[in-house]
């Protein structure tokens, strides 16, 4: 999505949960949000006033996942020898 003001658009992913940790100059200056939409006009924002942006995946849980497991729970063929 992208508003007629706006040069950046919001961006919205389903079925994905992100955590996007928004980070000041000073330790306090913490600000953690569970979202499914990056506004990346916010993001560049940010990063120009020397803050620092950190976005991530939320892990699924079991009753997200529908199609077997996730492959983060299969074992690795090159952990196969210590499984």
């Amino acid at each position: 999505m992208k508003s007629k003001n706006s040069l950046w658009p919001t961006v919205v992913w389903k079925g994905s949960q992100f955590l996007v940790y928004y980070l000041g100059e000073n330790e306090d200056e913490v600000e953690v949000r569970e979202t499914r939409e990056i506004d990346f006009e916010e993001f560049f924002l940010h990063l120009d006033k020397g803050g620092s942006v950190f976005v991530t995946l939320m892990p699924r849980t079991g009753s997200q996942v529908d199609d077997g497991p996730l492959e983060s729970e299969a074992p690795s063929e090159l952990l196969q020898d210590y499984v």
